[in-house]
């Protein structure tokens, strides 16, 4: 079987619709389902398992059909895209069809590709198996098993799907209790179990037999020849049956010598799966390592640039501390030169108001020298004529010869 893709909506832990495709993981042909608790990894098994049979080991033998449905939800559908090789070892593509309601009603459809390439899903024409047949859902199950899977559903759950926690603990179990664990989950300890004590018991019946009829000849030594002939002719018949059995069981003890070696051959399967699973968890540790380094390495790398970006902006921010250093000390010798500007303002304009009172103290003196000249004009318009003044001018000097003769006379 090969699982192309699966369905799967309003089953157990998944409410809504989702689709997970196989044939990208089925390249690596080992693949690993990992997720925290609760988030559906086996709910994925048990869906493929439900598709098939439409009953999971997780119920065991409890057969409510709503517990299948999410709570959420009215009714489980699951469809399980698959290929498997028929008798000509050709692929066949199959699908299933599985629906179960909350009133306990559950359909199943299987579809068959009869034209096209099993894995190209552009072409090719699909055909219904159960349309026009009218078969009960016992009977379209049995014909999916028998005709299609070809494994009833225990052995398919204990051989193809492990039951959960089992398969732990066959990891950590001790060499010797391997084999144990083995032949209960492949179910073949109660297949030998069967054998042993079905040929035990014929071989204690025809023992137990043997000696009834030994005994029965030592009671009957004295008996005629014919019926003594008889009873000879019996016990050889019961030792012929007493040696078929011991051929038989032979026979059953080389098939069980097969059986061992075949489960030696699984356990030496199972220690190779287990291994590989070691690899499997070994490689995700050092995918998670190296995803935590990577993301490390994103987040230095983002510090860097964020570091990066902050000398920058540090680098811009001290070119404008230096620009504003220097306009401040532009501003600053302005600011000097504006109070000097100021000082010297504040002084012109004390000297201009000293200048002004003198100003205003010679523009007084000014109209009172301007009133005397106008007093001195009027003085003059009121002195005499030039002639008086000729006249009085000569007699002013003869009265100084005068006075200068008089001088004379009196020395």
């Amino acid at each position: 079987m090969v699982p192309i893709s699966l369905k799967i909506e309003g089953f157990l832990s998944y409410r809504e619709r989702q689709e997970i495709d196989f044939r990208n993981v089925l390249k690596t042909r080992v693949f690993l389902i990992q997720g925290p608790t609760g988030a559906g990894k086996s709910s994925i098994l048990d869906a493929i398992i439900f598709a098939i049979y439409g009953k999971i080991p997780r119920f065991g033998k409890e057969d409510k059909k709503e517990l299948f449905i999410n709570q959420a939800r009215d009714r489980a559908t699951v469809e399980f895209d698959f290929k498997m090789k028929d008798n000509s070892g050709n692929y066949r593509r199959y699908k299933i069809l599985r629906t179960v309601h909350r009133n306990d009603v559950m359909n199943v459809d299987l579809k068959v590709k009869i034209r096209g390439d099993p894995d190209d899903d552009s072409e090719g024409e699909w055909k219904s198996i159960f349309i026009g047949k009218n078969l009960s859902l016992k009977d379209k199950n049995e014909k999916i098993v028998e005709d299609i899977i070809k494994l009833p559903y225990d052995i398919f759950t204990k051989t193809i799907v492990l039951p959960q926690g089992r398969f732990a603990e066959l990891l950590y179990a001790k060499p010797s209790e391997k084999s144990d664990i083995i032949l209960k989950i492949s179910g073949f300890e109660e297949v030998i179990e069967s054998i042993s004590k079905r040929v035990g018991e014929e071989l204690k019946s025809k023992k137990i037999l043997l000696e009834e009829k030994k005994e029965r000849l030592k009671e009957l030594k004295n008996i005629d020849p014919s019926t003594r002939e008889k009873l000879i002719s019996d016990y050889k018949i019961v030792e012929n049956e007493i040696r078929k059995l011991k051929t038989t069981k032979d026979r059953k003890s080389e098939e069980l010598k097969l059986l061992n070696q075949k489960i030696l051959r699984i356990l030496s399967l199972y220690e190779y799966m287990n291994e590989a699973l070691l690899k499997v968890e070994d490689l995700r540790k050092a995918q998670n390592q190296i995803s935590a380094l990577q993301n490390q390495k994103e987040i230095l790398s983002k510090s860097i640039l964020i570091t990066r970006r902050r000398k920058e902006d540090i680098e811009k921010a001290r070119y404008t501390l230096d620009k504003i250093t220097d306009d401040f000390e532009s501003f600053f010798q302005m600011l000097e030169k504006i109070f000097r500007t100021t000082l010297e303002i504040y002084d012109l304009s004390h000297q201009k108001k000293s200048k002004e009172k003198e100003l205003q103290t010679l523009k007084e003196n000014i109209s009172i020298i301007h009133k005397k000249i106008q007093n001195l004009e009027q003085e003059i318009k009121n002195l005499p004529s030039m002639d008086s003044l000729r006249f009085l001018d000569k007699f002013l000097r003869k009265l100084s010869d005068f006075q200068m003769f008089k001088r004379e006379e009196d020395i």
